[in-house]
């Protein structure tokens, strides 16, 4: 066998066993990866619309009524825009008369200390009633 024949073969088997890991740890990690990414969006809800108890997802991933004692006391709106790095997603609070009650930004790749100051408090505290 020459030695080029070997190379491609060597080469083909460490391929192989590379994307056959990288598919192992995306199907052991996909589940905790996708609650995890649900558990951020709840907490940014809350976070515009501190006073909620529970959201009715009114479009799904879209749209939420916000509901404090059985009542609807505002909608939380997902957001997403492209940005220079990327893609920016997030959430907007809005009450019942339609005014901004806040902005929580979940993902971001804009230049550290430049862009990326969106999802810092002192850019996000603006936004807030």
């Amino acid at each position: 066998m020459s030695a080029s024949v070997r190379l491609v073969i060597v080469l083909f088997v460490v391929c192989g066993l590379a994307a056959g890991s990288l598919a192992f740890v995306n199907a052991a990690t996909k589940d905790r990866i996708a609650a995890f990414a649900l558990t951020e969006k709840t907490e940014a809800m809350k976070a515009v619309l501190p006073q909620v108890e529970e959201f009715t997802e009114l479009q799904p991933g879209k749209v939420w009524e916000a509901k404090q004692a059985g009542q609807a006391v505002g909608h939380v709106l997902g957001v997403s825009a492209q940005g220079y790095s990327g893609p920016i997603e997030g959430v907007v609070g809005l009450d019942p008369q339609g005014a901004l009650t806040g902005v929580k930004v979940l993902v971001q790749t804009e230049t550290p200390g430049l862009g990326a100051k969106i999802a810092g408090e002192k850019f996000l505290a603006q936004f807030r009633a």
